[in-house]
């Protein structure tokens, strides 16, 4: 079966210069073909970072050449992805962009964040945010918990999450703008979505499938195959994620796929890299989780599939 889903591309192995970005992009849509996904997207947060319209036209042509599937590029918020100053949004749109977001990075000031929202009411894209409160998880590797303490690993607060998802639905709604939250990891932020959505604020969000499969049990043992960011939570947040892909609260299951060398895992727990490689396994893992226990394989086509959040007609 091959299906379209948006991907959420991004870790160290983001970190990646334009001499090397032709064989990512072979790369990664090898992988893509391997999971059945005939469309991806690129986030913003390379080296270069996705800022300008000139490597936005990069991504296309390099794209068009050498991938082996469809790419549509994101676009930064703001410039080089730092939450400072705005990025040449209009210009990307014209170059094609599909949507704007700072990729794994949370954008803490909001007058940047609301300016951002109602300038994106001229070109209907979405804003796809992270959401996490720096101030607060600061120098967390997992997820806050009598788990983290015990085994001596700071921890990242579920707060972390839940406040800028407060916040930027707070501003979607004033500003009457398109937003996409993604990376959904706890149970408050699905019930903040949901809320918002009853209210009829014009919000999507999206989860990965380590969110309704893993919990912070994984970590035990140090195992740095477990350390993503949001991080892997509890059972009571799966039983809610479900709950949410189940009732359509979480519109869109993105693969989260951000791999890592092997030797950025194996490292110590603490400096090791954020991330996990599943783009190869994302829809076998939703539908043995999901189709198997919870929801049909039509519903799971239609996260995977039909829940777009971008326009692909460009």
């Amino acid at each position: 079966m091959k299906v379209s889903c948006t991907v959420w591309s991004g870790g160290k192995v983001r970190e990646i210069s334009k001499t090397y970005l032709s064989l990512y992009i072979v790369s990664a849509s090898r992988a893509a073909i391997k999971g059945g996904f005939t469309t991806i997207t690129c986030q913003p947060d390379t080296n270069p970072s996705v800022d300008n319209k000139t490597v936005v036209n990069y991504i296309k042509s390099t794209s068009a050449q050498k991938s082996l599937v469809n790419i549509y590029p994101y676009g930064s918020m703001s410039v080089d992805c730092k939450g400072k100053v705005m990025a040449e949004i209009g210009e990307m749109v014209k170059a094609g962009i599909v949507g704007v977001s700072d990729g794994g990075n949370s954008i803490s000031d909001s007058f940047l964040m609301r300016n951002i929202l109602l300038y994106l009411k001229m070109f209907d894209i979405p804003a796809i945010t992270t959401c996490s409160d720096n101030s607060i998880s600061r120098k967390g590797v997992m997820n806050s918990g009598n788990i983290s303490t015990s085994i001596g690993l700071n921890g990242i607060h579920r707060e972390a999450e839940e406040i800028i998802v407060a916040r930027n639905l707070i501003l979607a709604k004033y500003v009457n703008a398109r937003l996409h939250i993604s990376s959904v990891s706890t149970a408050g932020s699905v019930q903040l979505i949901r809320d918002a959505k009853i209210k009829g604020i014009n919000v999507t969000c999206e989860t990965q499938p380590q969110y309704f499969t893993l919990t912070e049990d994984n970590v035990r043992g140090y195992n740095t195959l477990a350390k993503v960011h949001p991080p892997l939570r509890t059972a009571c947040d799966i039983e809610e994620i479900k709950k949410g892909i189940v009732d359509g609260t979480i519109d869109i299951i993105s693969s989260g796929h951000t791999p890592n060398t092997f030797e950025s895992k194996q490292k110590e727990f603490d400096v090791a890299s954020f991330g996990i490689s599943s783009l190869e396994t994302a829809f076998y893992i939703s539908y043995k989780y999901l189709v198997e226990t919870v929801i049909s394989i039509y519903c799971v086509c239609r996260e995977i599939c039909i829940g777009h959040h971008f326009k692909t007609s460009k």
